[in-house]
């Protein structure tokens, strides 16, 4: 029986597409034994199969006889629906659903964090009132607060005053009579914020002293309410943002790189080192397509669709990558790059698959890349342990060298993960720290490396770490995301709750005080909006396009129809008679 295409249950990279049918897919399911799935039909079952979460596979895998074949045949299907995976290999002691739970939790950080982000002093975030008597509290209506120092107007609360616990703002534009627009993804700068609407429209305000906002013309120090950027933008789709210590960069939805604010150290990218007050387009980097950036105090970084890694701006620590420019540290003053530069040590022509960077991340003065089999490379500033690299024992003390080029961190532990499969998730920089979530044989954990003046590495002390220390706080919370701001720290769980710790003397934790946290303290009353709700999906950097009232009615009762087939299917679990499957979770809930 044919059914609309929009009524299939969608799979763990979003909205159904054309799919390749499983090789022997009809001889595995009218001939073998299949469980409590055995008397459903063919073409239901494989219906049934695909929309399996990576958890509900590996249970499979141990529930009936041929169970194991089947769920390893569309765990590889799902596995090649990502791009950048299509090429990936097990590990030793590895199966296929540990390594599409593995992608599937990767595309999700990456949604997730553009929730919430974190500044110097405040903290942004898309959140969503708890609702403890419905089934799903993450859909509920989507608010944007603001949280934390207030100075320069970057709480958008149309006041310059810090608060200690969320307080909601709004976006609007100009428009007499015009809706007032959905958010959809956040980012916080030392003293500025930023915002992207579902529509694409992005809205900054803050700090305005070096022309991060992007208005250009004449604008007053501070601009204390969200403020909508037009001129060359006007036309255009924002889909991603970054921000830095006082510059901002934009991605359209054509790939296009964007930047203003301070160009001092050539962080803007235009060539010049001089300041930009409206968004003006990178034009070294014209003719690629840029998927993902992210910004330091006064460096940049932006990864493109083919895998180059591009870095420019502040280059004093390593923090580009570039190693010839360490032959000037002690020649010049000042070491900056104001085009992007493809760092030639990531080329993806002259790495394997699995080697090439898929995502990155920019501390204070040191850049993280992540890599597709789960590697992580670091290189920059490591004054403090950052780059979780460990140190050289001398008679003086522990000696720490900068990095500047790309080098492997050892994110496992010695005796903690011997024989265990390690890959990184997702990693988030501060200024002198760094976070990591990893999986551990398909479980979250995260591990955190450097300064710990404010408790930002959550170890319940102040001691630095110099290698990556389990931040033991959050063991067994099935985290699946981080975030960090210069000081403070967040990591949301599976409910989308939200945790929080490091410094909060400006009530940047949300806790409603001004204290420090050295463990991860729980956001009460607010949960991280669902990273489906965001502009950037689970299988990758594909945007939502805005929906007309038909097409929003016509999703609300599709979730009506998909909610009653949940409540349904929650009679009938597929439960597990071995343990193949214990540690293998869904971590897109």
């Amino acid at each position: 029986m044919a059914r609309d295409e929009r009524m299939r249950p969608q799979g763990p990279q979003g909205p159904p597409q054309k799919r390749p049918r499983v090789d022997g897919i009809d001889k595995f399911v009218f001939s073998s034994d299949t469980g409590v799935l055995s008397p459903v039909p063919n073409h239901l079952l494989d219906e049934i199969l695909y929309a399996f979460t990576p958890k509900q596979l590996a249970q499979l895998a141990t529930t009936c006889r041929d169970g194991r074949t089947i769920a390893y045949e569309f765990a590889k299907m799902h596995i090649n629906e990502f791009p950048r995976a299509r090429t990936s290999k097990l590990a030793s002691n590895e199966t296929w659903p540990q390594l599409l739970n593995f992608f599937t939790a990767q595309s999700a950080a990456a949604a997730q964090a553009t929730s919430l982000s974190l500044g110097t002093h405040h903290t942004v975030g898309l959140v969503v009132e708890e609702d403890p008597s419905s089934w799903d509290p993450r859909h509920g209506p989507i608010s944007l607060r603001t949280w934390g120092k207030g100075f320069y107007g970057q709480l958008g609360s149309a006041a310059f005053e810090d608060h200690e616990e969320p307080g909601e703002i709004q976006l609007s534009t100009s428009l007499a009579g015009e809706a007032k627009p959905p958010p959809a993804v956040v980012a916080c700068g030392n003293s500025h914020s930023m915002c992207i609407s579902r529509r694409g429209e992005l809205f900054t305000w803050g700090l305005a002293s070096s022309g991060e906002l992007g208005h250009g013309g004449r604008i007053p120090l501070g601009v204390p309410v969200p403020c909508q950027v037009r001129g060359a933008l006007v036309n255009l789709r924002v889909v991603s943002i970054s921000a830095g210590g006082n510059h901002s960069l934009a991605i359209t939805e054509d790939g296009t790189l964007w930047s203003c604010g301070r160009g001092n150290s050539g962080q803007l990218g235009h060539g010049t080192q001089m300041n930009e007050g409206a968004l003006r387009r990178v034009e070294h980097l014209r003719g690629l397509r840029i998927v993902s950036t992210a910004a330091g105090v006064a460096h940049s970084v932006a990864l493109a669709s083919d895998g180059t890694l591009f870095t420019w701006g502040d280059g004093r620590y390593g923090q580009l990558g570039h190693s010839a420019l360490e032959t000037l540290q002690n020649a010049v003053d000042n070491i900056a790059l104001s085009k992007p530069w493809k760092v030639q040590a990531l080329c993806p022509r002259k790495l394997l698959s699995a080697d090439r960077v898929t995502a990155v991340a920019a501390g204070g003065h040191h850049t993280m890349a992540l890599t597709v089999g789960g590697g992580l490379k670091v290189f920059g500033r490591n004054h403090h342990g950052q780059l979780g690299l460990g140190g050289r024992a001398t008679r003086k003390g522990i000696v720490l060298h900068n990095k500047w080029s790309p080098v492997s961190a050892s994110i496992a532990d010695p005796v903690l993960d011997k024989g265990a499969e390690v890959r990184v998730v997702q990693a988030a920089a501060g200024s002198s720290h760094s976070l990591v979530l990893l999986h551990r044989n398909g479980v979250p954990v995260v591990r955190a490396t450097g300064s710990n003046y404010f408790g930002q590495l959550g170890q319940g002390d102040t001691a630095q770490r110099n290698e990556f220390t389990t931040v033991r706080g959050l063991c067994g919370r099935r985290i699946v995301a981080l975030m960090s701001g210069d000081f403070h720290c967040a990591a949301v769980d599976p409910d989308g709750g939200v945790f929080m710790w490091g410094r909060g003397d400006s009530g940047q934790l949300g806790t409603g005080d001004t204290k420090c946290r050295w463990e991860p303290v729980k956001l009460r009353g607010l949960c991280a909006v669902h990273p489906d709700r965001t502009l950037r999906r689970k299988g990758g950097n594909s945007t939502k396009l805005p929906k007309t009232d038909e097409e929003r009615r016509a999703e609300e009762n599709e979730r009506r129809e998909t909610d009653q087939r949940n409540r349904i299917t929650r009679y009938f679990p597929v439960v597990p008679r071995g343990t193949a499957g214990e540690g293998v979770e869904h971590s897109t809930s």
